[in-house]
């Protein structure tokens, strides 16, 4: 009892000393260690055996950092985090603003492409549509907008909103090239008025925000999936909150915060995929299938909750991670769709990713 009671006074001693010296625990402990190592200026001053010693010798470092993050929150209601901020609503957004991952400047729209780097996205989408093509093979690509363009009125209201972003030009350029593209902005707004569509507690759509984006694709594919709203929905379990882990902070788990589901599509979400592959996977068979053709669905993270709806349509569906990451995509898709030869293609990827594209 006498070592817990230690522990906790030594964790608020610390939360106390660094608040009072206006850095927080948690900026200085995710900040050394995050793979940017970035450097902060507010904490550049502090010596480097006092980092030495915050990152590697405090005993209970999660205990304090976790301390010190509800400490911040409850007397300032801010977060300790470059990375996250807590919106209105108990909605948490990413505020990402580094090189290639940029979803505060697509929010502010405080940057602009390049005629090059557009150039270079469209050359990008337009390589796989032709590779596709050639093939007899149906091309789409979905850009799947940032959930703070979504849930803009849950943003800070400290973090002004621009009007025109670097990926609104990107999109109409690569329509005006002829890229069988869709960016369902509009829609998703729309369907979030009656729905929830983006996790709150994470960065991503959920899987009523994936449906969305999945029956725009398929009308166009001539499936007409019924709408949103007269959908049958029912719940799964509690719903995605990495963003509530970056931070350390446990937000309650709310109605908004489930984890929805189509009831028409209830087994292809039962079904076990493997999202980690860099190579095609599957087949996914669905015997009773809308089409009865072969589809590749490539991309990131968002085709996960999008995935089964494709599944619960098609015949044979293949899901192959994008590794936009770590090599240039375009040539090892183009492979995986030889090693395929699917009937159709679709190409998913969310906004604050397409710098990656335009920097090929």
């Amino acid at each position: 009892m006498l070592m817990k009671s230690i522990k906790v006074y030594s964790i608020l001693f610390f939360v106390a000393v660094f608040s009072m010296m206006g850095v927080t625990v948690s900026e200085v402990i995710r900040n050394r260690n995050s793979d940017e190592k970035k450097e902060m200026d507010n904490v550049t001053w502090i010596p480097d055996f006092i980092d030495k010693t915050i990152k590697d010798n405090i005993p209970q470092k999660k205990a304090l950092m976790t301390a010190d993050v509800y400490y911040t929150k409850f007397v300032i209601d801010k977060v300790s985090s470059q990375l996250v901020e807590v919106g209105t609503n108990n909605f948490i957004f990413l505020i990402t603003n580094n090189e290639s991952d940029c979803e505060l400047a697509d929010y502010q729209c405080s940057k602009k492409f390049t005629q090059q780097e557009i150039e270079n996205g469209i050359s990008f989408y337009s390589k796989m549509q032709n590779f596709c093509k050639d093939r007899n093979i149906e091309f789409f690509a979905l850009c799947a907008p940032n959930k703070s363009k979504v849930y803009s009125q849950y943003m800070p209201p400290s973090i002004c909103k621009g009007d025109v972003s670097r990926n609104d030009i990107l999109i109409e350029a690569c329509k005006n090239a002829g890229i069988n593209i869709i960016y369902p902005k509009a829609e998703l707004i729309e369907a979030s008025r009656n729905n929830i569509v983006y996790y709150p507690y994470d960065s991503h759509w959920n899987r009523l925000g994936a449906y969305v984006g999945a029956r725009l694709i398929l009308k166009n594919w001539g499936v007409d999936l019924p709408a949103l709203e007269s959908v049958q929905i029912e719940t799964d379990g509690e719903g995605d909150n990495d963003l509530c882990k970056w931070i350390s902070l446990r937000f309650p788990q709310t109605a908004d915060s489930k984890k929805f589901y189509p009831v028409d599509f209830k087994k292809f979400y039962d079904m076990d995929y493997d999202f980690d592959s860099v190579v095609p996977v599957g087949p996914y068979i669905n015997p009773e299938p809308v089409i009865a053709k072969k589809l590749l669905v490539v991309g990131d993270s968002y085709r996960m909750s999008l995935s089964p709806v494709m599944a619960g349509t098609f015949a044979e569906t293949y899901i192959m991670y994008n590794g936009i990451w770590d090599w240039k995509p375009c040539e090892k898709i183009c492979e995986a769709i030889e090693q395929v030869n699917p009937d159709y293609v679709l190409y998913v990827s969310v906004e604050r990713y397409n710098k990656l594209l335009t920097m090929k």
